[in-house]
């Protein structure tokens, strides 16, 4: 009952976090609150590791390159918070490849600039939200 109400929870921040960052390019503080509350739902061990195994390459990626913004590695790290362990960046790559492939076909498609800056968060959310599915359908 408890993984069904943190479940839908997760979902709505998350398509909430994506409109947001869609219309203004930014994510409020509110939503990394509510990830964490959510997170509180189900906290285990293996939460805090999965906060720690999707910042570190998040992290590395916003101060080696400045492509990645400081919303995107907060949001991350508290989407591994909730789903705990590995799940966390693997929902990352997910994500990033969703965001790779449909941003490249729709730059070439509409000869845009192949540098613009993009909202990143909707591809994020679908990639945790794709392996938290994922990982309720092995259950």
């Amino acid at each position: 009952m408890l993984v069904m109400i943190q479940t839908i929870f997760f979902i709505a921040i998350l398509v909430y976090a994506s409109i947001i960052d869609i219309k203004a390019q930014t994510v409020p503080t509110h939503i990394y609150i509510l990830l964490l509350i959510v997170g509180l739902i189900n906290i285990g061990p293996l939460s805090f590791l999965g906060a720690v195994f999707t910042f570190l390459p998040l992290f590395i990626v916003a101060f080696s390159t400045n492509e990645l913004g400081g919303g995107d590695v907060k949001l991350g790290t508290m989407c591994g918070f909730v789903l705990q362990g590995v799940y966390g960046i693997i929902g990352t790559m997910i994500g990033v490849i969703f965001a790779l492939i449909i941003i490249s076909l729709s730059r070439t498609i509409r000869h845009e600039k192949v540098n613009a800056p993009f909202p990143l968060v909707p591809y994020l959310s679908t990639g945790y939200i794709t392996i938290l599915l994922l990982k309720i359908l092995v259950r």
